[in-house]
C-alpha cells in the first residue's frame, strides 16, 4: 500500500483554499486560515481550521471509503435524531485516492 504524505500546516492551508474556492472568498495571496493539528504527533489526520471547522484527512483508501460512507449516513440520520450532527462544508481528495472532509466544529 502507498504511504500517505504527512500533512503540514502549509499543505492544509492550500487544501482549504482549494476546497473553498467556489465560495468566492479569498485571493491566492491571502495568508489562509489558522490551522493546527487536533492532536500532537508526527502524523495527524485531523486539523482545527479556525474556530468553526475541522478538517479530517483519510490516511488510506479503506479509511476513505469509510469516510464517504459516514458522510452519507450523517446526511440520512440528521433529520431523525435529536442531537447535532456535523455538516460537511466541503469534501474532496487531499492526495490521490485519499478523501478529506471539512466539517462544522461541534
Amino acid at each position: 500500500m502507498t504511504q500517505a504524505p504527512t500533512p503540514t500546516a502549509d499543505t492544509v492551508r492550500r487544501l482549504i483554499r482549494t476546497l473553498l474556492k467556489d465560495d468566492g472568498g479569498g485571493a491566492d495571496h491571502a495568508p489562509g486560515p489558522d490551522v493546527r493539528p487536533v492532536a500532537d504527533g508526527a502524523r495527524t489526520g485531523t486539523w482545527w481550521v479556525g474556530d468553526r471547522h475541522v478538517l479530517r484527512l483519510a490516511p488510506d483508501r479503506e479509511a476513505s471509503l469509510r469516510q464517504r460512507r459516514e458522510l452519507r449516513v450523517r446526511d440520512l440520520v440528521r433529520p431523525h435524531v435529536p442531537v447535532s450532527v456535523p455538516v460537511s462544508v466541503a469534501r474532496g481528495e487531499w492526495a490521490p485516492g485519499l478523501s478529506c472532509t471539512l466539517d462544522t466544529r461541534m
